[in-house]
């Protein structure tokens, strides 16, 4: 109403010509606003929703015998016994970022039976030249959610346990209070690890935390080894530091 009463102004007092445009700029901007506003946001959610019910169809569907096959490399390098251990394994990854993204999707190609995913970050421009499961279209979504679709993609099979929030002393409890195998942290910032191993040694749980690698050209150095023995590593040595400080002797 409102519109049609704009429309009979302008034909008023500047003529049909003027009123003309006016519809022709009034039709481009609802298109503008459909394409690039509207459009995406309702493809992304009926796409979603697709994939979910497309995810769930296949862990119903997918027999044990291609399942077996899928993992037959991983078999072949590990034994029998020990590709069971595997896929009994319970873990937990937190932070998934360059580190923690490429972790979790290798865990989930080998198969684990259940797999719980931390990080409160969302994908960002800057991440896409190291994340291991984010593309264009996953900017600003949940990184949790971005590598969980993947795994899901890849082996359905796996149970996923998105948690999409930051590991601290309020949420530790939350987040390592289920039956847990071993615990991965690719966490950047010392203070949120030395909170997570400290929880760790007074649950008993196994953890393995990935150190200073960043702007490293030689994979050759690589080594696995206790915090104890670690050197010529700022960011373990302040670790090693800050755990000392909470009565843990590393």
């Amino acid at each position: 109403k409102n519109a049609n009463y704009t429309l009979e102004v302008i034909m008023a007092q500047r003529g049909s010509a003027t009123a003309v445009v006016f519809i022709m700029a009034t039709s481009v901007t609802t298109i503008i606003v459909y394409e690039f506003l509207v459009r995406p946001i309702v493809s992304r959610y009926f796409k979603q929703k697709k994939d979910d019910h497309n995810s769930e169809r296949i862990k119903k569907s997918l027999p044990e015998t291609m399942i077996k096959e899928m993992l037959s490399r991983h078999e072949a390098f590990f034994g029998s016994e020990g590709n069971g251990r595997v896929r009994d394994a319970r873990v937990v990854v937190i932070g998934l970022g360059g580190v923690g993204s490429h972790l979790a999707t290798m865990l989930g190609r080998a198969g684990v039976r259940w797999l719980r995913l931390v990080d409160f970050d969302l994908v960002s421009l800057s991440s896409l030249n190291r994340h291991a499961a984010a593309g264009l279209r996953d900017v600003g979504t949940k990184k949790t959610e971005c590598v969980k679709r993947f795994i899901e993609a890849t082996a359905p099979f796996v149970q996923i346990d998105s948690c999409p929030i930051m590991f601290d002393s309020r949420t530790k409890e939350q987040i390592l209070s289920d039956d847990i195998d071993i615990v991965f942290d690719c966490i950047d910032d010392v203070d949120t690890k030395a909170i997570l191993v400290e929880a760790c040694v007074k649950k008993n749980l196994r953890i393995i935390c990935a150190m200073g690698a960043g702007a490293k050209a030689d994979p050759t150095r690589l080594c696995v080894a206790p915090l104890a023995d670690a050197v010529h590593d700022p960011l373990a040595v302040k670790l090693r530091w800050k755990l000392r400080g909470r009565g843990l002797d590393y």
